[in-house]
């Protein structure tokens, strides 16, 4: 029901789910939501997209989180709502001196409140709050590494993907295909 494509600094979100349905509003009998196919493309100075490297959608199917390299050659994930479109700020920007350079892949935890990021060259997997905020006043709202998983050396070469399947964190490696 929902596909979400980036290229460079664009993200293209193709939904067939209604605004109405993802944010919980109820509809008028008269004016019922159809599941019509909707595009939302999301670009411009006020998104801070630049570099599109990984995308991840929430269980909910209401938020998208972007790995994104910004304009200073650092990485951040930016969190967006999947029924806009536009040149509007992220939601949320989780900017850490440690996600690495080498950071591949990201993606929400079960809870959606928690997301992975897997760092292909370090070999590690940091989990991090998806609520948290570079921008926030409160600096108990900024940002910070809940948990660092290290991967085995010898299991991985070069890991490139993550996923979830059940329960499992599965990694995806370039010479084994997960």
């Amino acid at each position: 029901l929902l596909l979400v494509v980036g290229y460079k600094n664009i993200l293209f979100i193709k939904s067939k789910l209604t605004k109405e349905l993802l944010i919980g509003t109820k509809s008028s009998k008269k004016n019922k939501a159809k599941l019509n196919t909707q595009m939302y493309i999301l670009a411009g100075n006020q998104s801070k997209l630049n570099d599109i490297l990984s995308i991840t959608i929430n269980s909910d199917l209401k938020t998208i989180a972007v790995l994104n390299r910004n304009k200073n050659a650092q990485l951040e994930i930016l969190i967006f709502p999947t029924y806009r479109s536009g040149n509007f700020s992220p939601m949320k920007i989780i900017s850490l001196k440690n996600i690495a350079d080498d950071a591949v892949d990201i993606l929400f935890h079960a809870s959606n409140d928690e997301i992975f990021i897997l760092n292909s060259l370090s070999k590690e997997i940091v989990l991090v709050s998806s609520l948290s905020d570079i921008r926030h006043h409160d600096k108990s709202h900024h940002p910070m590494i809940l948990r660092k998983m290290i991967l085995k050396e010898n299991l991985f070469i070069s890991p490139i993907s993550v996923s979830l399947k059940e329960n499992s964190l599965m990694i995806g490696d370039k010479s084994s295909n997960m």
